[in-house]
């Protein structure tokens, strides 16, 4: 039997999103492909507060990236021929994520990509506090279902990303700060150029 969902009043998930949006950061990776052998070939990172980033990398996998990844976020092994494996970059990865409380739109795939990712290269895996910014949005509406990211940004008149790390996570970042104003038509987040803008 499927264990039911507890829906928490709007004003307290209000506070949670202001909470998350002051101590926590927004993390979107893309990958190989959706099976159990697949690692992540982009990440972002960027903060929820601001939308500064923190990290935003591509690295070059063991393996091909199956078909239809490459449909999705248009990321070639042709591009990644000179970036850096992820074992280079582990250093500065594990010391942004670690004790970190992380927001991701779908935490699931996110969490497990990187596990698989990390064990992959035998790697330490960070302690890491998840959260989902898919399901605060859908308790937030009182959906019946999830939605798409797209979809959440498109209710709310955000700019939505385009299925690379670096715009997901901002994009999922401005649905959080949305969230967190509660409603308020105008929200002030930061572009990639870090300056404050009205969108």
């Amino acid at each position: 039997m499927a264990k039911k969902r507890i829906r928490y009043s709007r004003e307290r998930i209000i506070a949670q999103a202001i909470h998350l949006r002051h101590t926590g950061i927004v993390l979107d990776v893309e990958t190989t492909g959706g099976a159990v052998d697949d690692e992540v070939i982009e990440m972002s990172i960027v903060r929820a507060k601001d939308g500064k980033v923190l990290y935003d990398s591509r690295f070059k996998p063991q393996q091909k990236i199956k078909y239809f990844a490459r449909n999705i976020h248009g990321i070639s092994d042709y591009m990644l021929q000179r970036c850096p494996t992820f074992p280079d970059q582990y250093g500065r990865i594990y010391e942004i994520l670690h004790g970190a409380t992380i927001l991701a739109w779908g935490e699931f795939n996110d969490r497990r990509f990187l596990k698989q990712t990390f064990d992959r290269y035998s790697l330490a895996i960070p302690e890491i506090s998840w959260v989902c910014a898919m399901r605060l949005h859908q308790d937030y509406e009182n959906l019946s279902a999830p939605t798409k990211l797209s979809e959440a940004c498109r209710m709310y008149g955000l700019t939505s990303g385009d299925h690379s790390a670096k715009a997901d996570a901002l994009a999922a970042a401005r649905v959080v700060y949305k969230i967190s104003l509660g409603g308020a038509e105008q929200i002030r987040v930061v572009t990639d150029s870090y300056q404050p803008e009205i969108i």
